[in-house]
């Protein structure tokens, strides 16, 4: 697999840890509030953008989050939410395409040089996700 953007340049890269912060960590474990496909949605985009800015590989993102030995409850939310196209389930190669198109967007988002809050990048994860 290959990351669909380069690493960040900034010095802020190199002065991240390696690991998500506990936040994120507890957000793969617990999984989204609502677990509408939006809210499962912007996590994963959040945790993705987390991620890359960290150093991580489009590989250890997706490993990380459907990770099945650590009964991640988000992993589950992407595999159940109902899509909407109204199934009410997916198989893991979609769960693994839904990961990827979230870390599409996550690199799109890190690379955008516009400032942006973060609430206008969770909408605008949230409104390609509909696209």
């Amino acid at each position: 697999m290959t990351s669909l953007g380069d690493k960040p340049d900034s010095t802020d890269a190199h002065d991240l840890d390696h690991a998500l912060p506990g936040s994120y960590v507890d957000m793969i474990r617990d999984g989204a509030a609502a677990g509408h496909y939006s809210e499962v949605y912007g996590a994963l985009v959040s945790i993705a953008m987390s991620a890359f800015r960290r150093g991580w590989t489009e590989s250890e993102y997706i490993i990380e989050i459907s990770n099945a030995r650590v009964n991640a409850k988000l992993w589950m939310q992407v595999l159940r939410v109902r899509t909407r196209d109204g199934k009410a389930s997916r198989s893991q190669q979609a769960g693994i395409r839904v990961l990827r198109k979230a870390w599409s967007q996550a690199v799109a988002n890190c690379n955008n040089v516009g400032l942006r809050s973060r609430e206008e990048l969770r909408a605008d994860a949230v409104e390609r996700a509909f696209q």
